[in-house]
């Protein structure tokens, strides 16, 4: 064996850390960093949820915007009609 080789520590440790190291590994798996499919799907459901109420709210914006502005509209003209008359009633 090469004298660099015989000091180079491995940053994993000893054979046996290592060993430690694979064991804790396989003990934990790869499942216990997955979640369940039922807590998936409840996710799922709640970012639905959640996407229908924002769509919902922005259909509700919308047509409260509409409401305004044909009330706006109705006003304006209900005021211009006024003008015209009081215009028509000082000039005659």
């Amino acid at each position: 064996m090469d004298e660099n080789q015989a000091n180079h520590k491995s940053p994993l440790g000893s054979q046996n850390e290592r060993l430690i190291i694979v064991h804790l590994f396989e003990k934990i798996g790869a499942d216990s960093m997955r979640h369940s499919r039922t807590e998936v799907a409840r996710w799922r459901m709640m970012r639905q949820a959640i996407r229908k109420r924002r769509r919902w709210l922005e259909g509700q914006s919308r047509r409260n915007f509409r409401i305004y502005k044909l009330r706006k509209l109705d006003t304006s003209r209900k005021h211009r009609a006024l003008l015209f008359v009081q215009h028509i009633e000082w000039n005659s």
